[in-house]
């Protein structure tokens, strides 16, 4: 099983049904959304900062603190007890201090630069969608034969790739108060076969 593939259909699965359902704002579906990477993002963030402290104290660029008393037998703990009375080796303590104040230094610089995001735009900000704006002509057909005429409106190209339209796409015509229409897509349930 493509577990990638799998895992991406349900997520569209998901949004369709969300979108379908009607009773969701959009707000409250973006901020689920948000919600998960955040936590994703925390998880592996704490994840990561764990591991960072181990690969140091493997790669000897940070002192070793056992938790060992003067009465334990095990080699470390007499070697970690004898270097308590010994001096630092200050070449390891300054390259470590050294790599620690350029950890601080980049993490004060973030979060700086994230500060001055969420002053300007706020907490949520998300940058806001250009929308593109079409006057279509109404066109007329007339049959000769019943004397009857037909109108209709032409769709460009740019507009039907914009709001991902195709021929044979549904879509509902939204009135906004003003002379003009916002086009929605009509979004189809799923059938059995596509779930």
């Amino acid at each position: 099983m493509d577990y990638k593939k799998y895992s991406l259909e349900n997520l569209e699965n998901w949004l369709h049904d969300v979108l379908s359902c009607g009773e969701a704002s959009p707000h409250e579906i973006y901020s689920v959304i948000r919600k998960v990477v955040k936590d994703e993002y925390d998880y592996h963030k704490e994840k990561s900062q764990q591991c960072f402290g181990l690969l140091e104290l493997l790669s000897g660029h940070r002192p070793v603190k056992l938790e060992c008393d003067k009465d334990d037998p095990s080699p470390e703990c007499k070697g970690a007890w004898n270097d308590f009375w010994e001096e630092v080796d200050e070449d390891r303590s300054r390259e470590y201090n050294l790599r620690e104040a350029e950890y601080y230094d980049k993490r004060v610089e973030l979060d700086a630069i994230t500060k001055e995001v969420r002053e300007a735009c706020g907490y949520e900000w998300t940058p806001e969608v250009s929308k593109k704006k079409w006057v279509l002509p109404v066109e007329e057909c007339k049959d000769v034969d019943t004397d009857k005429t037909d109108y209709f409106i032409t769709f460009p190209n740019d507009l039907l790739e914009a709001a991902k339209l195709k021929e044979g796409d549904e879509v509902n015509w939204v009135d906004n108060g003003d002379g003009s229409f916002k086009i929605v897509k009509v979004l189809q349930p799923l059938g059995p076969d596509e779930c």
